[in-house]
């Protein structure tokens, strides 16, 4: 991705919020970071604005949910080539299923330390980087820390 990398955070958890920003500015030398308190206000945004590059969305926030958010994102706002990341504490698999059917293109188990969401960040730019025009392979979908496959 050319240019400054317009992304977007979407929950209801301020500390989560600068967590990931952190992380992103260890990786991303120019990025604009537009923020959004819950799935109404990142809806909202999305119809004002021209889509960010790169989403995370909550999957478990107030008003809509992260995959509601998804499903109407998708369907009126973004393009194929905004990547959206769906991020949990949990790793459920009635969850990843969902999120992976109604489009999204990572789900990420919350890492615990900004170190792993550093790496986590950095493997799904990579991704992107070899990206085509398909959905990921299931297999490539959820990205988690070391500690989390082994548990």
């Amino acid at each position: 991705m050319e240019g400054q990398m317009r992304i977007m955070i979407a929950d209801n958890d301020e500390d989560v919020v600068v967590f990931l920003k952190e992380a992103i500015t260890k990786i991303i030398d120019q990025y604009e970071l537009f923020t959004a308190g819950d799935g109404v206000e990142c809806l909202s945004f999305l119809k004002r604005n021209r889509p960010p590059d790169l989403i995370f969305l909550n999957l478990n926030m107030p008003l809509r949910s992260g995959v509601e958010c998804l499903q109407i994102i998708r369907r009126n706002y973004l393009s194929d080539s905004t990547c959206v990341i769906i991020y949990s504490e949990l790793h459920n698999m009635r969850d990843i299923d969902k999120c992976y059917k109604s489009g999204a293109d990572f789900y990420m188990v919350k890492p615990d330390t900004v170190c792993e969401a550093v790496n986590m960040i950095e493997g799904i730019l990579n991704q992107l980087g070899r990206r085509e025009a398909t959905q990921r392979l299931k297999n490539e979908f959820v990205i988690m820390s070391r500690k989390d496959m082994i548990s």
